[in-house]
């Protein structure tokens, strides 16, 4: 036991620790200028489908727990609101 004691101890000398790094990409501005620019798309796409008379549905994946406990990714339809 003591030797992966002093193992995991010199390990853990031998190691430099250094500050993170922010991550870029985090402006809040361009964050909610993407996501205003999706929805547009997605405003387009209803008014185009409803133009040819068609529906139009997104779909997006959601985790749910089987019977037997494990989990699966099921693919759902998501409704789009129209804005006018």
């Amino acid at each position: 036991m003591s030797t992966t004691t002093s193992a995991t101890t010199t390990l853990l000398q031998s190691l430099k620790i250094t500050a993170a790094k922010k991550a870029i990409g985090n402006n809040p501005q361009a964050h909610r200028r993407m996501k205003l620019a999706r929805k547009l798309w997605e405003q387009i796409q209803l008014a185009k489908s409803q133009a040819e008379g068609t529906t139009f549905t997104l779909t997006k994946f959601r985790s749910v727990v089987d019977p037997d406990g494990g989990r699966r990714s099921v693919e759902i339809a998501r409704r789009v609101r129209a804005w006018w």
